[in-house]
This record gives structure tokens, sequence and C-alpha cells, in this order.
């Protein structure tokens, strides 16, 4: 993996719009309606 890293870089995007679409919806509103983020915990 840490050999292609443009192509994990997309494989990442897809998968972070992917579950900020699935809580987005699960919360209600449309994709248009909300404005997702990204959080760090360390």
């Amino acid at each position: 993996m840490a050999r292609y890293p443009s192509e994990l870089s997309k494989v990442m995007g897809i998968i972070h719009r992917a579950i900020s679409t699935h809580i987005v919806n699960r919360a209600g509103f449309t994709t248009k309606q909300a404005k997702t983020g990204a959080v760090t915990l360390i």
C-alpha cells in the first residue's frame, strides 16, 4: 500500500465520502444540506 500513495489517497477519499454520506443520511439530512469534516482523535 505504501508503494502507491496516490492510489491509496484516492481510495481513502472514496471511503471517507461513503462513511460521511451514510452518517448524513442516518441523521435525516441530504448531502447538500450537511457539512461534514474530519476529526483526528489522539
